[in-house]
């Protein structure tokens, strides 16, 4: 199992109960995790999972957006 956690503008991630390790180091400016995720229409998508994250480096503002559909995803 792999647990991703924040630190600071540092994204770091452990691999059951060995070292955590950096992923994104310095440039993380947000990240957001949405369930249930939405469509362009503003629909619920059926086990959907959205991440918006946010890096900023020099200044600049480089936004990326990813929705994941999950399956056997229990939705009550």
């Amino acid at each position: 199992m792999k647990i991703f956690y924040v630190d600071g503008n540092n994204l770091l991630y452990q691999v059951d109960d060995q070292a955590s390790n950096v992923l994104i180091s310095g440039s993380l400016h947000s990240l957001v995790f949405t369930f249930p995720a939405k469509d362009r229409s503003n629909e619920d998508v059926p086990g959907g999972i959205g991440i918006d994250m946010v890096l900023r480096r020099s200044g600049k503002n480089f936004p990326m957006q990813r929705t994941f559909v999950m399956r056997n995803v229990l939705l009550n």
